[in-house]
């Protein structure tokens, strides 16, 4: 593995706050400013979570990208044309150059000024392996889960990772996003995904994504407003000749829909199965009103 010219080496798990701050629980849950931690700790996991409380400043974007110390070597895949980090010491991974990135974003009628000048390593199949240095911190932000083959994409990021790096992300809760009415998915076909070496989606992914997409209002997700999606024909038939048409080619979507308890059951399984280096130290669940969720996965518990 070919290292960096700029040393890496900042110890992430250390400094990582609890998934549920007892204090920071009572300062922003005035209601609960009476009770025990243990009494924080058992109310959150039986109506916390559900009701969405913010148990942790690292359950909000913003307290969640404040995390990563600004002197860590970072790797961000897929910035796109919104970057979370920037920097001298920040280097990007996406699937197309700054060009295309720009010309993506004008297609999508989103501004493009944000794009980064110089995508550092570009791979139109979203490879990893491509990436030939060590970094402090990998970060992603909703990528993780269109990952064709999840394991080798963790194994991955495990190369990339300096002694006591992390790998962050930021990932989708299917349950209050566009895929809600998509299963769930679950570990057997993670694994099975991984056995078969699979590099390109599933016909199935590219299908479900555009034929039983809900709408993608999360405030509504969270008030049970989200009528069932029945199967339609002709998104059915577009999706087919988009395959077609894509051929080999990185086709954008979801490859996995998970929620926060499933991504850390299958990322746990994982790891004791040997199957990943990484395992989960944190999962910040998704506060209400949002469709995300954040993680950071390691090699030792945090």
């Amino acid at each position: 593995m070919g290292q960096s010219t700029d040393k890496a080496g900042v110890a992430i798990s250390p400094k990582l706050p609890p998934e549920v701050g007892a204090a920071f629980c009572r300062r922003t849950n005035h209601d609960l400013h009476a009770h025990s931690d243990a009494q924080l700790g058992e109310h959150y996991e039986v109506f916390g979570k559900r009701d969405g409380r913010v148990a942790s400043p690292a359950r909000l974007r913003s307290g969640f990208l404040a995390l990563v110390p600004p002197i860590a070597k970072i790797l961000e895949i897929g910035p796109a044309h919104k970057p979370c980090f920037t920097g001298r010491n920040v280097k990007y991974f996406d699937v197309q150059d700054s060009d295309g990135l720009r010309n993506r974003a004008l297609t999508h009628n989103e501004n493009p000024k944000g794009t980064p000048a110089r995508i550092d390593y570009v791979s139109p199949t979203g490879d990893i392996a491509i990436v030939r240095e060590t970094f402090d911190v990998v970060f992603s932000s909703h990528a993780i889960e269109n990952k064709p083959d999840l394991v080798r994409h963790l194994i991955e990021v495990d190369r990339l990772l300096a002694p006591g790096g992390a790998y962050f992300a930021i990932c989708s809760d299917k349950r209050y996003c566009f895929d809600h009415d998509i299963l769930e998915s679950p570990i057997g076909e993670v694994l099975g995904a991984h056995f078969a070496e699979r590099k390109t989606h599933r016909i199935a992914d590219s299908v479900d994504a555009m034929s039983m997409s809900s709408h993608n209002d999360p405030a509504r997700h969270w008030e049970k407003d989200s009528p069932p999606v029945g199967v339609n024909v002709a998104l059915v038939k577009q999706a087919l000749d988009q395959i077609d048409k894509a051929k080999d080619d990185h086709i954008d979507c979801r490859a996995w829909r998970m929620t926060p308890s499933s991504f850390r059951e299958i990322l746990e399984t994982l790891h004791r199965l040997g199957k990943s280096p990484l395992r989960p130290l944190r999962v910040y669940d998704t506060p209400r009103g949002q469709n995300e969720f954040f993680a950071v996965l390691g090699r030792a518990r945090g």
